[in-house]
């Protein structure tokens, strides 16, 4: 089994700004180097509830951690340049696999400027998906003109696991996934450490059975 880190970072000066103080404290005669850090919640690797859009909805910090732990079906598309992801073609992908209590995570083949139809979020919920993670730079087409299909997602209760990348590493169509956003308390969006267990079907199971015993799985 291979451990897979599919978390896109922050870039150091663009995405985050880390700063080194004046004042720096000083520790038997030496400078404590330390940092101070400023950054853009949707920027990296991130992590976001329904509280992005329904306040009153669970924060990043109120997600318990035993529920980012869970197995995954990678669902691989076939490049076209800025269409619209449609149920129907996320149901071929994953064809006759169980998604319930999963974490379904699409890989485009590249950034390519795809999105996901409003439908998507449908079927997802439907389907009992527990987080939805893809390769696209955005999920909607934006705020002129947006699909809708976050509205749908965030109210069936499906967070995301969004900037990912080194999908096209992963050997299997089923692993386990490890999500853990850092623990901000009051945001709805914090950023991600995302590590994908890579390895085969009994050893996945075996995670499973270890990791979430909750999970009555048909693999």
């Amino acid at each position: 089994m291979r451990m897979l880190d599919i978390s896109r970072p922050l870039r150091s000066g663009e995405d985050i700004v880390c700063e080194i103080p004046a004042d720096l404290p000083v520790y038997e005669g030496l400078a404590c180097e330390e940092y101070r850090h400023a950054f853009r919640s949707h920027t990296g690797c991130y992590f976001e509830t329904s509280a992005h859009l329904f306040r009153g909805g669970p924060m990043t910090s109120d997600v318990p951690p035993e529920t980012l732990f869970l197995p995954a079906v990678i669902a691989r598309l076939a490049p076209q340049r800025g269409d619209g992801i449609r149920a129907e073609e996320l149901s071929n992908a994953v064809g006759e696999r169980n998604l319930r209590g999963h974490a379904l995570i699409v890989n485009t083949g590249g950034r390519d400027g795809r999105y996901f139809e409003r439908e998507c979020a449908q079927w997802l919920s439907g389907q009992g998906v527990a987080l939805l993670s893809a390769s696209l730079d955005q999920y909607d087409t934006g705020f002129d003109h947006p699909t809708g299909i976050f509205t749908d997602l965030f109210r069936a209760g499906i967070p995301i696991l969004a900037g990912i990348e080194n999908l096209d590493a992963i050997g299997h169509d089923w692993v386990f996934l490890v999500a853990l956003p850092l623990l901000i308390s009051r945001v709805c969006t914090a950023p991600c450490r995302a590590v994908v267990m890579d390895g085969e079907r009994w050893e996945v199971q075996l995670l499973v059975k270890l990791l979430r015993p909750d999970l009555a799985l048909e693999e």
